[in-house]
């Protein structure tokens, strides 16, 4: 499962690695992309971002945890509003991605399927409610 882990933290990892080291990140025709390197599959950044980041909220909650998501969601927000990035925005945004990394390294396989049904649950309830 680590193996599985990694290739989901993966694509933010590379988005912040290129952010910190181009002053850039990867776009698609035009847009702010997640590029999953083992599958060839592009995503649009912002809402795999979000959808990431909400699968993190219900985790937080279900076990009183503080993720400390906060600037990683304040950086996907000036992305999405092509907004520049200051350097602490970048430190904060990865300070919550080894708290993210920690955290979840911990998931069991059942508490990761879980919690993945879970996610799939509010997006097409969402979706209902749209």
């Amino acid at each position: 499962m680590p193996w599985e882990f990694a290739r989901i933290m993966a694509p933010l990892r590379e988005f912040l690695d290129e952010l910190r080291s181009e002053g850039t990140i990867s776009l698609v025709d035009g847009r702010p992309a997640f590029v999953d390197r083992l599958y060839g599959e592009v995503y649009p950044l912002v809402p795999a971002a979000n959808g990431f980041i909400g699968a993190l909220e219900i985790w937080e909650r279900r076990k009183g945890i503080d993720m400390h998501l906060t600037p990683l969601k304040q950086l996907v927000k000036r992305i999405e509003y092509d907004a520049p990035v200051t350097e602490k925005e970048l430190d904060t945004a990865e300070d919550s991605y080894r708290v993210i990394w920690r955290a979840v390294g911990d998931m069991t396989l059942g508490e990761t399927v879980e919690l993945a049904r879970d996610f799939d649950i509010q997006i097409n309830l969402e979706r209902v409610v749209a």
